[in-house]
């Protein structure tokens, strides 16, 4: 059997169903991944800051090449699991949030034989009016910040380099997530400023581990602005926003 995961909020695209089908039919893999497209909360088709393959063929790899290749894997929904796989490897959701962010990273170091299908089949729609939900933001905050503990107790107890790498690349962009999102400055406004201050040397050290993940000296500036002062980081953004839209 396979699993496929459909929040009741998104919409699945015309023919995906069909498309799914015609693909997994023919070979037997344990993950499949196919694209998807993101969409506001007034159904207006938004850009994606997910990096998909440019493959226009289906092409077969393992889960860490495909982290190692900064290849997005994840919102859960890209993807039709073999049911016995995650069986066999012990894979379930535990209490973090977002669930998938946190489980894709454990599936994919372990999974061998991931075909990638560059067709859309899913639409995921943002409500971004919904994020800043005082409590909801609290909860959801606090556990992409225990996200990368979890991070760092896996690496710890696995031995094998590549996987390794490929974990320091998942926290990194778990770490991007959080810093360049909009709940956090609400979240230590309002909460908890200390909690983000006492993590600056695991900021820090997951930065020098990701050296070169960073890809222009824009970005490593951008990195550096943040560590250095949240607040002024934080302004030029939306300094930077309103002269677009102006």
């Amino acid at each position: 059997g396979r699993l496929w995961f459909v929040d009741a909020d998104d919409e699945i695209a015309d023919g995906a169903v069909d498309t799914i089908l015609e693909n997994i039919s023919l070979v037997c893999k344990e993950v499949f991944m196919f694209r998807m497209e993101d969409y506001d909360e007034n159904g207006n088709k938004v850009e994606s800051t997910r990096s998909y393959c440019k493959e226009l063929e289906p092409f077969d790899c393992d889960g860490v090449n495909l982290i190692l290749n900064h290849l997005s894997y994840s919102p859960v929904q890209m993807c039709i699991f073999k049911r016995q796989f995650l069986i066999d490897k012990g894979l379930h959701f535990v209490e973090l949030a977002p669930h998938d962010l946190e489980i894709m990273p454990r599936l994919m170091i372990q999974a061998n034989d991931v075909r990638l299908i560059p067709v859309v089949i899913y639409h995921f729609y943002h409500h971004y009016d919904s994020k800043h939900k005082s409590k909801y933001t609290v909860w959801r905050t606090e556990n992409h910040l225990a996200m990368l503990d979890e991070y760092d107790e896996m690496i710890m107890h696995i031995d094998d380099e590549r996987i390794c790498k490929a974990l320091y690349i998942t926290q990194f962009r778990q770490l991007k997530h959080i810093l360049h999102n909009p709940e956090l400055e609400d979240f230590k406004r309002n909460y908890k400023k200390w909690e983000i201050e006492k993590r600056k040397p695991q900021i820090r050290r997951i930065l020098k581990k990701n050296i070169s993940s960073i890809r222009s000296f824009k970005e490593l500036f951008i990195w550096l602005l943040w560590y250095i002062s949240p607040m002024l980081y934080k302004k030029l953004q939306c300094r930077v926003k309103y002269s677009k839209k102006k």
